[in-house]
This record gives C-alpha cells, sequence and structure tokens, in this order.
C-alpha cells in the first residue's frame, strides 16, 4: 500500500530519468554487513552508556500485529488515501528499488535498503509492504523465524534508530526484542 505522495512520486522519478532496473541491478549482497556498521556508527553517534545498559533486562515489549501506517489509532480507520499496487518485481526486496525508497533522515540509501530487504527475506522471511513518504511497514509471516530476538532488535535499530530512540519507552534493545518475539509486523519510521 502507497499513501497518494509516495504514489505521485512516480510521475517525479520518471521526469528525472530515474532507472529502477539499474538501482535494483546495483544492490550489493551486504544486507547483514550494512546492518552491521550502521548499528556500530548509530551507537557511537548517540553516545550511550553502555552496551549493557543500552541492551537493558526488559521482558515487555509492544507486539505489532497490523499494519499502522494509514490507520487513526483512535477511531482505527484509514487515515488518508491510500493506494492499493500489484508491482511488477521478481523478488519482494526489489520493492525498495522500484519505488525509490530511502536515503532520507536515517534511512539507509535505496541500494543499501535493497540488501537489507533481500538479507531479512532470507533470514526471517519478512516482506516490504507498506510504504509511506516516512515509513516502512513489513510483513514477518513467520515472525523472527527461529532467530534470536535481541539479535534481530539490534538489526532493527541499525536500519531505523528511531525504532528504539522513540519507539519504545525504555529506549533499550531488550523492550524491542521482547516485542518482536510476537511481531508479524515491522514497523519504522524516520522522524
Amino acid at each position: 500500500m502507497l499513501d497518494l505522495y509516495t504514489a505521485g512520486k512516480f510521475e517525479y522519478m520518471e521526469e528525472k530519468g530515474f532507472d529502477k532496473d539499474s538501482v535494483i541491478a546495483g544492490f550489493g549482497d551486504n544486507g547483514k554487513e550494512i546492518l552491521e556498521e550502521r548499528f556500530d556508527t548509530f551507537f557511537e553517534d548517540y553516545e550511550y552508556e553502555s552496551m549493557e545498559d543500552f541492551i537493558g533486562d526488559e521482558t515487555e515489549g509492544e507486539v505489532v500485529d497490523r499494519f499502522v501506517a494509514y490507520v487513526d489509532m483512535r477511531s482505527s480507520k484509514l487515515e488518508t488515501d491510500t493506494v492499493l499496487l500489484e508491482i511488477p518485481v521478481r523478488n519482494p526486496w526489489e520493492l525498495v528499488g522500484f519505488l525509490s525508497a530511502g536515503g532520507w533522515n536515517d534511512c539507509p540509501r535505496t541500494e543499501d535498503m535493497i540488501a537489507i530487504c533481500k538479507y531479512w527475506y532470507e533470514k526471517y522471511k519478512a516482506v516490504p509492504a507498506v510504504f509511506t513518504q516516512d515509513i516502512i511497514e513489513f510483513y514477518a509471516p513467520f515472525k523472527l523465524n527461529g532467530q534470536d530476538s535481541l539479535e534481530a532488535a539490534k538489526e532493527h535499530y541499525a536500519f531505523c534508530p528511531d525504532r528504539v530512540n522513540q519507539g519504545t519507552e525504555t529506549y533499550t534493545l531488550s523492550e524491542l526484542a521482547a516485542g518482536l518475539e510476537e511481531s508479524d509486523v515491522w514497523y519504522f519510521w524516520w522522524d
């Protein structure tokens, strides 16, 4: 699903000569390495006291089990007009390249995001599913697919530091990890 702002981006991209095929072909097979580098950079930039404090010891976290990018939290109704598209890609991670998502604020650039999406699809079977101008939501039908929740929380933080910095009450990875264990939707918002 896309909001009308994001859908209007297609016309702009066409006017600017955006070549989605080149972008999709130009991604690397290094999603895990990109996430590791981003984690180290953000951990250092945000100057946490220690890794132990940043991880924390929370055992409860928010479970996300539905897409929320277009839903008014009070009324549970659609907040804005949306567009549902069937996008002709061979692999789910190519959606990001087709939409030219990424490269704003702390969001990975498009090619890096494609590599991360491929890595997450292979590891978790997570698929990028909902896009707005500053939100991406993934559908993870197998949840963490048997993987370690704290490791997944580190990857989510590396992808989008606001997922911990603004999306948790305790600002810890353990809170995010506890919620991820039962979440089949992954929510990312770049402020």
